[in-house]
Formats: structure tokens, C-alpha cells, sequence
């Protein structure tokens, strides 16, 4: 299978959300598979001058009638992928991916769409024809129409079908609505049911129109999208893709998250033998200064400060807690001032009981993840979610808000706790925070009361199949399945409106 991936973020070079994670480990895993995918991303300012270039191959990418761009395409074999970065100065020699901070580059409809263009003018100058071309969110959403429109009668495409991961829909790529001449788009695309969004121009949107296959990174979210609720104002054109439309669960790298093996933690532990998670967690208070005479329930909270990660939730929740000092708290992460402010202020007022590290490092997010008795994560929508597993892998019991990946990733423990011998972590379905409130006062007097319980929630996480194999199978039955259809459907029409 001939796969050419197209993607602005890739885990180990370039790295802003989960993006980056799904990027690296699904075309390494690919390749392990024997698959021949490579890869197409921007060659940004930060990547220059370390990588080793093996050949470098120009291109002449005319993204419109009116504007060519003569870039380079370095190809770079990293971790057994082959990537073909995209070099054009003008746009990618910055320091920042998306933003700087001034905020996001006002120039990012014409930066990706460069990218998603130079993939197929890539494949041209290799002379190489891709089955798929696999592209994700906003920034990849142009593959489909390029497909369709710019190269309908490249013989090198005539059966080359594309696939649009979904990887967070609130982010669609909406801009000014005068950018459709500099990214190749004829004014009678500018019509709602392709481009046109209140007046602006919006990439996701078309992405899922005419994309041969959508996939989100959970089934669950895939549902909630095709709901007004949750939509994110796209609910309708989901539902028109309805059997184009699937969720599959994202995975886990087993080998960078395996607490047997970490070198970053104080003590390495499994789950036939947990008791080095206790001496990880010693080392994390003591390093805190906080005091070990006392046996409380330590949280933590891994990831974006943001409102969607349901800080509106939590903050409410866990405040009356720290302040009866029943439980302990680490956040780390970094994002919206407002929340970021709060969480200054309760380090400031329980500074025995709550800590706010701003800075993500690898090996500090590897040791608060292996100290924490539970991983607090009550988002308000979740497309997938990383950190609940990494933290089943670690034995970090998850409690989550019941949504998207979340829901689809945790086996929430029942009332009665009569299904502790498979749950993997606790779950509450109303988004309030008072219901969150007495779930972790729930969970407080099960650590205290029911030690073998959370040996059992340990033990059922760590247990869970979690690795890439499960999602790279997934996606290769889609990828034949497209090609057979192509088979018997014959090459491709061009775009054409109804």
C-alpha cells in the first residue's frame, strides 16, 4: 500500500497537540507493516540544519493561475519514515508552527495550503502514485480539493482516493473569505455546500465534503459531531458523510510509556509488582516539600490549561476539597491566562495540598503521571485524549467526564463497584461541578477504605490493548477497501456542482 501522508506536526521534530503523537507513531508503525508511506510536513525555521538531508528535489507549485512557488523538497529518513520536507522560506523559515507572540500568523490559509498542494507536485517529481493520500484537520483539509479540482486529470491520480482524519473539529480553519484566489479557488466553489461559512472561507468544512473517507480518534466523537450539541456548527455536513464517516480510537507508543523501563522515574514498577509507584510518589512530595507524615490521595492533571479540558469544572470541584485537605493536587500544563491565574492562586492559598508546574518536559510529565494515585481529566468535549492512556499504562486511575475518546477509552466503575474486576477508572455524565465534587469524594473514600480496589482499577488499565497495531489494521481495511472501490468504480470525476 502506497501511502503519502501529509501532516504540519511530527512527534520528535515538531510538536503542538496530539497531532504530532498520531503523525510519528502511525507511519512508523506503518512502516513496520512493510507499508511504503513517506511523509510531507513543512520545513520549519526550528528544523533547519538538524536533520541529515539525503537529496533535495525543487518543485514548482502553482497554488493559483496568478502565483507559482519554487520550493524544495529535502527527503530525510527518520526512524526508518521517509520525510520530504517542504523548504519556502518566506513561509516556514519562522520560528513558531502556527503563532508567535503576536498570535497566529495571519498568513496560514496560504502556508498549508502550500503544503497540501506541494504533496501532489511531490508525488508528480518522484514519479511515484500514492493509493492514499492521508491528510488531517484544517491544515490537510485541501488535499481533497486539489484531488478534485487541480489535478481531476493527472493520470498519476486517476485512482489515488483521499482520507481526512479528524483529530479536533473545533478547529476549522475559518478565514476571510477574499483568500480563495491566492489558494486556487474558483469563485463558484464559493458556495455553502463546499467553501463558504457565513461569509468566510472554511477549509474543514470542505475537507469532510468531498474527502473519500472522514475518520475521527474515537467512535464516540465521531457521533457527537453529527449532533447540534456537539457539531461544532458542522453537525450537518457530518450527517451528509454519514457512511463515509468512523471513529478509531487512537493508541499508545508502549515503549515510551512502560513504567518497567523509564529511566526518568525514581523507581521503575509493573503491574505484578507496584511498589515502586509508591516510591515515585514519595520522591514527587518530597521534591515539592510536601509532607509524607499523612496518606492522602494524590491527582494530577496533564495537559492544555484550557476551557475544553474542563477546567470551568474542575476548578469548583476541587477547590472545597483542597480546602478541607482531604486529597493533593499537581496541574501541569500551560494556556488561557484566566485559569491560569486561578491555578496560581490555590498553589498560593494550599501550597501543602496544590501545585501548578507550567512547564511541560518529558521526563517531569513521565514522573508526575507515575506519582499520581489518579489522573483528573473532565473535559467538556474529547476527541480522543492521550493522558488517560498514559496514565492506565502507568497505573493512574482515570477519572473523566463520560464524552467522546474518553468515554470510548475508560470502562467507568458502576455505583456498586460490581464491575471492578474489568472497570479501568471512574466516570461522571453531567457536565457540573458539583456532580464532579462528590464523584471525587467518592473516589477519596475508596482509596482510603477500598485498597483493593484501586489495586484492581490498576492492574484492569494496565492490562488494556492500547498499541498503534490495533489503529494501523483499522486503517489499512479502509485503505483496501477504498482502492477495491476504485477498482470497480473507475478513475475519479472531477468536482463538479450539483
Amino acid at each position: 500500500m502506497r501511502v503519502l501522508f501529509v501532516t504540519p506536526e511530527y512527534e520528535g521534530l515538531v510538536k503542538v497537540g496530539g497531532l504530532s503523537d498520531f503523525s510519528a507513531a502511525f507511519t512508523q508503525q506503518m512502516r513496520k507493516e512493510g507499508q511504503d508511506v513517506r511523509v510531507v510536513m513543512p520545513y520549519y525555521g526550528k528544523l533547519q540544519g538538524t536533520l541529515k538531508i539525503e537529496r533535495s528535489i525543487p518543485l514548482e507549485v502553482q497554488l493559483s493561475c496568478w502565483q507559482s512557488f519554487h520550493c524544495l523538497a529535502h527527503e530525510v529518513a527518520y526512524k526508518g519514515v521517509l520525510l520530504y520536507l517542504i523548504e519556502y522560506q518566506a513561509l516556514y523559515g519562522r520560528e513558531g508552527i502556527y503563532d508567535d507572540a503576536s498570535g497566529a500568523y495571519g498568513d496560514n490559509p496560504l502556508r498549508f495550503a502550500l503544503l497540501s498542494h506541494a504533496a501532489f507536485d511531490l508525488a508528480i517529481a518522484l514519479a511515484w502514485q500514492p493509493d492514499i493520500l492521508h491528510c488531517s484537520d484544517w491544515q490537510g483539509a485541501l488535499v481533497p480539493f486539489y484531488r478534485r479540482e487541480h489535478f481531476a486529470h493527472e493520470p498519476l491520480f486517476a485512482r489515488t482516493r483521499t482520507v481526512l482524519t479528524i483529530h479536533n473539529g473545533a478547529y476549522q480553519g475559518r478565514f476571510d473569505g477574499g483568500w480563495h484566489q491566492a489558494l486556487g479557488i474558483h469563485p463558484k466553489f464559493m458556495v455553502p455546500q463546499l467553501f463558504e461559512d457565513m461569509g468566510c472561507i472554511n477549509l474543514l468544512k470542505v475537507g469532510v465534503s468531498l474527502a473519500d473517507s472522514i475518520v475521527t480518534v474515537s467512535p464516540s466523537y465521531r457521533d457527537e459531531l453529527m449532533t447540534n450539541e456537539r457539531g461544532h456548527g458542522l453537525a450537518p455536513v457530518f450527517c451528509q458523510r454519514r457512511d463515509d464517516f468512523s471513529g478509531v480510537l487512537n493508541g499508545v507508543d508502549l515503549s515510551e510509556w512502560d513504567p518497567s523501563k523509564d529511566s526518568a522515574l525514581p523507581a521503575n514498577y509493573s503491574k505484578g509488582d507496584m511498589s515502586g509507584k509508591r516510591l515515585c510518589k514519595q520522591a514527587l512530595l518530597e521534591r515539592l516539600g510536601w509532607s509524607t507524615d499523612h496518606d492522602l490521595p494524590l491527582f494530577c492533571s496533564i495537559g492544555r490549561v484550557a476551557q475544553q479540558k474542563g477546567f470551568s469544572l474542575m476548578l469548583p470541584a476541587i477547590e472545597p476539597l483542597l480546602a478541607s485537605g482531604i486529597l493533593r493536587c499537581v496541574v501541569m500544563g500551560h494556556g488561557e491566562p484566566d485559569y491560569v491565574e486561578q491555578l496560581n492562586r490555590l498553589a498560593a492559598m494550599y501550597p501543602q495540598h496544590f501545585c501548578y508546574l507550567s512547564d511541560f518536559s518529558r521526563d517531569g510529565t513521565h514522573s508526575v503521571m507515575a506519582a499520581s494515585d489518579y489522573l483528573l481529566m473532565p473535559s467538556l468535549f474529547e476527541p480522543c485524549g492521550l493522558s488517560q492512556l498514559y496514565a492506565m499504562r502507568f497505573g493512574t486511575v482515570p477519572v473523566v467526564h463520560a464524552v467522546g475518546g474518553l468515554k470510548d477509552s475508560i470502562a467507568g466503575l458502576d455505583s456498586i463497584t460490581s464491575n471492578r474486576a474489568w472497570a479501568t477508572g471512574y466516570q461522571f455524565s453531567e457536565a457540573d461541578s458539583d456532580v464532579l465534587k462528590e464523584l471525587l469524594a467518592l473516589v477519596v473514600h475508596h482509596y482510603h477504605y477500598d485498597e483493593m480496589l484501586l489495586q484492581l482499577l490498576r492492574r484492569n488499565g494496565m492490562s488494556i490493548d492500547l498499541d498503534w497495531q490495533r489503529v494501523v489494521d483499522a486503517y489499512l481495511k479502509l485503505y483496501q477497501s477504498l482502492c477495491i472501490a476504485v477498482h470497480q468504480a473507475g478513475p475519479m470525476q472531477p468536482l463538479k456542482l450539483a
